[in-house]
């Protein structure tokens, strides 16, 4: 499939990035600042993150650090002033916390949607791109259901009245080495000296590194005419073959041997699943696919076009890939340093 011209939409434009100080939004600022923005307004509620962006940043003269949370829509009216394009990436994203407050999740993950979709309106912005989540499909926690929802939401304001602003949603896998996920907890583990902890031996996952994830959503603002779903086709590791590979490449640094980590089985947390999806099985009849991505038109306007479906419309699922191997893992750990 040929892609559209990519308009200029980062010469000289304001971006704000909501989660600014996650992983991914730490990601995109020198990506964005190398395209030519003007500003690029960092909007996070962790204050001590935002603090130190104050302080630390190399490119203060165009980097703006606000201390401010998505549950305010007050907040956003204010922070969203004069700006061209927003990247909302901000979520609570721990399935088993969720699972014991959905309020929390709630207020965030679907009310913070909603009030970014106002205050992207109310302001005049020209293109909102939200970051989902592989969990968003067939959901079987309250943090899906959350993702799930906020990527309906972000269709549907497409539609109906007057003049809007472009919306869309990108959906990620595990992007590796982000705060709190699986990585960073295994190499802690190892530097601790403590047991590796695997809720289950038969658990594989989509993945992605920071950069991959910077690269999907940049593609997405571009290409995005209303409603769709962008999703990078992405490996697969088994996460116990992760496991052995981060042991294999990290034990050594801390001059311990490989052979001395071991590894427990903890049992599946609830809400979580033993294998993620990219693509379900009804999202296929409606899903344009290019050689390194997919795009899932929205069902509220899609009508099946044969000649635009995927050349494999069934489900995309982390189960029925075939996985990496673990000297493949090191190579990939290796490639783009995701361990140092």
């Amino acid at each position: 499939m040929k892609s559209p011209a990519t308009p200029d939409i980062w010469t000289g434009k304001t971006v704000l990035i909501t989660g600014a100080c996650g992983t991914v939004g730490q990601a995109m600022m020198p990506r964005l600042l190398a395209k030519g923005v003007g500003r690029i307004i960092a909007l996070d509620n962790a204050e001590s993150k935002i603090y130190e962006l104050g302080q630390f940043s190399p490119a203060l003269d165009r980097i703006l650090p606000v201390l401010g949370d998505v549950r305010s829509r007050d907040c956003l009216l204010q922070a969203f002033r004069d700006v061209d394009v927003v990247f909302h990436g901000a979520a609570l994203k721990h399935v088993n916390l969720g699972e014991a407050a959905p309020d929390e999740i709630v207020a965030t993950n679907i009310v913070g949607v909603q009030n970014v979709i106002y205050a992207a309106r109310a302001c005049g912005v020209r293109r909102v791109v939200f970051m989902s989540s592989d969990k968003a499909v067939n959901p079987t926690n309250v943090m899906g259901t959350s993702k799930l929802m906020g990527e309906r939401l972000i269709s549907a304001a497409n539609y109906g009245g007057q003049t809007k602003p472009v919306f869309c949603s990108t959906r990620f896998g595990n992007v590796l080495g982000s705060s709190g996920s699986a990585v960073p907890t295994f190499m802690n583990q190892i530097r601790t000296s403590q047991p590796i902890t695997l809720t289950d031996e038969g658990m594989t996952r989509f993945v992605m590194t920071p950069v991959e994830a910077v690269d999907l959503l940049i593609r997405a603002a571009e290409q995005a005419t209303g409603g769709e779903v962008f999703v990078t086709k992405m490996p697969v590791m088994a996460i116990r073959d992760m496991i052995q590979g981060i042991i294999e490449i990290y034990a050594p640094q801390l001059g311990r041997d490989p052979g001395s980590v071991t590894v427990k089985i903890t049992g599946k947390r609830p809400g979580e699943k033993l294998f993620e999806e990219l693509l379900s099985s009804e999202e296929g009849s409606r899903v344009r696919e290019n050689d390194d991505f997919f795009v899932i038109r929205p069902a509220i306007t899609a009508t099946p076009q044969v000649k635009e479906v995927a050349k494999t419309p069934h489900a995309y699922r982390s189960d029925e890939e075939t996985c990496m191997s673990v000297r493949d893992i090191v190579d990939y750990f290796k490639r783009y340093r995701l361990l140092d």
